[in-house]
């Protein structure tokens, strides 16, 4: 197990942190090529596509940790809710993610099945390289 990959001092890197930075840079680094085909027009609105999955996949992570995990009666719930330490769901990242997407379609009036199906192809990498990371981090007891 190595949670934490790098440590300069006080500052630490976390292994998963990393890790699924390194697959989402590289799987959006790929799509940046191809964002054209996916039809975006302007390249602020493939950054806002990027913006969107992140953000969106954030929270749906979390919300639906919490919703499996903690129960809203208890004590703890809010600060379990905003903690950086709290867990993540990668199911509630998926589909807050997806979900995500296609509101975005459908504001830039753009196919929803053609972005989804060039973004389905960075899923498996990245997913791979948040595994590596949870490897890494001793996630798997």
């Amino acid at each position: 197990m190595l949670p934490f990959l790098l440590q300069f001092g006080p500052l630490k890197i976390h292994t998963y942190g990393a890790m699924f930075a390194l697959g989402g840079g590289l799987g959006f680094g790929f799509l940046h090529a191809r964002r054209r085909g996916m039809g975006f027009e302007k390249d602020e609105h493939f950054w806002i596509f990027v913006n969107a999955v992140l953000l969106c996949g954030a929270v749906g992570g979390r919300v639906l940790h919490l919703i499996e995990y903690v129960p809203f009666s208890s004590p703890d719930f809010w600060s379990q809710a905003f903690s950086p330490k709290a867990g993540f769901s990668v199911l509630g990242a998926f589909l807050a993610g997806a979900a995500g997407v296609f509101i975005l379609c459908r504001r830039l009036g753009l196919g929803f099945l053609r972005v989804w199906d060039h973004f389905s192809m960075i899923l498996p990498l990245w997913h791979f390289f948040g595994r590596l990371g949870c490897l890494g981090a001793g996630c798997f007891h």
